[in-house]
């Protein structure tokens, strides 16, 4: 790894915001939202994609293909000690790991690998009956333990230096990060996250189980391999 490629990590949950600090941080003004989304190509997605499939593959490589110093990536301890500075992003308050993971699947664009376990099962048959509902239901229950378990990993984890959002969804959260001693960009950031905000601020069960439950029902269910997935309209 050269200087030149040195970079900054930030690692976070889905649904964190983790593409709109990596944007501010990157000197770029938030221009609009994709259905509350930030869209930013700074990230590890593909790296990330080529560690699950089992292909051999570069953090280094990877990395020299972005022509950014900071990258966003839900990766934590694989980017850890391989020479470059990396940031953990924390919540620890439970109403706000919860707005958070309402955020996370009203956003996500939904999809599922046909599979025989009970949990996808489960969510077949509810949307072959049209019960919509009860599927997003199901859905949200298992993706809410597994953010959870993975933001308890990340509160325990202690080889990267946190960084506290639990004001990200006030006006208070650019504030909160200086009092950590974070001051890259801030001025940017502030301004960025003031108009995501204006999108971003009430996120509700019963809203996140409708939103899922209309993705569910244009999803093809009686496809038999390969994914099941939502596409939204453009």
């Amino acid at each position: 790894m050269t200087t030149q490629n040195f970079k900054t990590i930030i690692s976070y949950n889905g649904g964190c915001a983790g593409d709109l600090f990596v944007k501010s941080c990157n000197d770029e003004i938030l221009m609009d939202l994709r259905f509350g989304r930030v869209v930013q190509p700074s990230t590890l997605k593909e790296y990330e994609h080529k560690l699950r499939m089992g292909i051999e593959t570069s953090l280094d490589e990877e990395l020299e293909k972005l022509p950014y110093k900071f990258v966003n990536t839900h990766m934590l301890e694989e980017v850890v000690g391989k020479g470059h500075t990396v940031y953990n992003i924390i919540m620890t308050d439970p109403q706000i790991q919860l707005t958070t993971i309402y955020r996370q699947m009203q956003i996500q664009k939904l999809r599922i690998k046909i599979h025989t376990d009970e949990w996808y099962t489960t969510i077949r048959n509810y949307c072959l009956e049209k019960d919509y509902i009860s599927a997003a239901k199901h859905w949200f229950a298992k993706a809410e333990q597994l953010w959870l378990d993975r933001m308890n990993y990340r509160l325990k984890f202690a080889d990267a230096e946190k960084l506290d959002f639990n004001l990200l969804y006030t006006d208070r959260f650019v504030d909160s990060l200086l009092k950590q001693g974070w001051t890259h960009n801030a001025t940017l950031l502030k301004y960025n996250h003031a108009k995501w905000l204006e999108e971003n601020n009430t996120f509700t069960f019963e809203n996140t189980i409708n939103t899922m439950a209309s993705k569910l029902s244009t999803m093809n269910w009686e496809q038999q391999e390969g994914w099941v997935e939502y596409n939204p309209v453009t």
